[in-house]
């Protein structure tokens, strides 16, 4: 039943939730022999070296890494990025990652970021770097951020008897609408819908992403008097 104010009653006859649950079509570095000789040095000065891997400090001769990862992923579905790179002297790179999401793994001999978020891990994911190493010099992708987004598919239509009296037994006459009340917890049902015709018996609300959803309906007056909400039903998407 509703409650207009202090004043009246609006009896509201059986609320209950039809679900239609829809699924988803679920750089390198550039050090060089930059030196002049001392013109009263004779012996030529030798190019820059590595005295272990005598190319690592040759121009040109460094890791690049490269590719645009993957910015937005849904719950539930897998993630993979690979990026590209070039080891001009075949040394053995070691790739690295920083900010990586929790749910996510990292192979650290192909640079590739892997995982299945879950619907706990909605969310952003930001200033992710992934960088490439030969042990001397290294180089690394822009930082990038990954969001993952709740599946939102699920629909819910709340069918309603429209009032018809006040609580003093006069007929309701100046009913104006009513407002569709929903959340995920029973108590705190934080969304509403507005339904500005009293005429209707019943309401669509889409996009609900999975989990249990909590609905009630009020019914306001043309004076702007709402009453209480009616008894809440809940549905759960999977």
């Amino acid at each position: 039943m509703f409650i207009f104010g202090t004043r009246t009653l609006v009896r509201y006859a059986g609320l209950c939730a039809l679900v239609t649950l829809g699924l988803p079509a679920c750089g390198g570095d550039q050090r060089s022999a930059n030196t002049t000789p001392n013109a009263q040095v004779t012996d030529p000065i030798p190019p820059l070296t590595d005295s272990a891997n005598p190319a690592t400090d040759v121009p040109g001769t460094s890791p690049a890494i490269s590719g645009r990862p993957i910015t937005s992923i849904n719950v539930g579905s897998a993630y993979e990025f690979r990026p590209t790179v070039s080891n001009p002297n075949g040394d053995t790179l070691t790739f690295s990652i920083q900010n990586k999401p929790a749910w996510a793994a990292f192979d650290t001999t192909s640079g590739a970021p892997t995982g299945t978020p879950g619907a706990a891990d909605a969310g952003t994911y930001a200033n992710i770097v992934i960088s490439v190493s030969d042990g001397q010099t290294s180089a690394s992708l822009p930082a990038f951020t990954l969001t993952v987004q709740q599946i939102s598919n699920g629909t819910v239509t709340v069918d309603g008897t429209p009032p018809t009296e006040n609580t003093d037994g006069t007929v309701l006459s100046a009913l104006k609408g009513y407002r569709v009340h929903y959340g995920t917890t029973a108590n705190n049902l934080t969304q509403s819908a507005e339904v500005a015709n009293a005429g209707l018996t019943s309401y669509v609300v889409t996009n609900l992403s999975s989990g249990t959803w909590f609905f009630g309906v009020s019914a306001y007056s043309t004076t702007g008097v709402e009453s209480v909400l009616s008894g809440v039903v809940s549905q759960t998407f999977m």
